[in-house]
């Protein structure tokens, strides 16, 4: 019981420490991926324009990961890039959940005032920006 408490404590702490030293700002989305790709075996980059309710369109970039073995989580890093991908800055990071209940591509939304990450009818994550 104790090892597998180490073992979950472990993993949460390295996800934090990988957190903290997440650029908040990037010189383009291809920089951001060069550093997941440091402390993830893979990842997929997705592109999203989003509808903002001034009638602009806002460019999110989602750099999704997996993380684990057997029953993975699947964490997701969101991106505002601006002047066509010149600079970029971190919206929020995420555990997305358990990659088995995500039976649809994610899809970036805004719902007014969140910024919403949805797989199918699952909210996977909402931010208020």
């Amino acid at each position: 019981m104790f090892t597998k408490l180490a073992v979950i404590l472990l993993g949460l702490t390295s996800f934090c420490a990988a957190a903290q030293d997440a650029p908040a700002r990037v010189g383009s989305i291809k920089e951001a991926g060069t550093w997941v790709d440091k402390i993830y075996s893979s990842h997929a980059e997705r592109r999203y324009s989003v509808k903002l309710p001034t009638g602009r369109n806002a460019e999110i970039y989602a750099l999704y990961a997996p993380r684990g073995s057997g029953i993975g989580q699947l964490d997701g890093w969101f991106y505002s890039c601006a002047n066509g991908d010149a600079v970029c800055d971190l919206i929020a990071m995420a555990n997305l959940g358990a990659s088995r209940d995500i039976k649809e591509d994610p899809v970036v939304t805004y719902e007014h005032p969140y910024l919403v990450v949805k797989s199918g009818s699952n909210v996977l994550l909402r931010v208020k920006r």
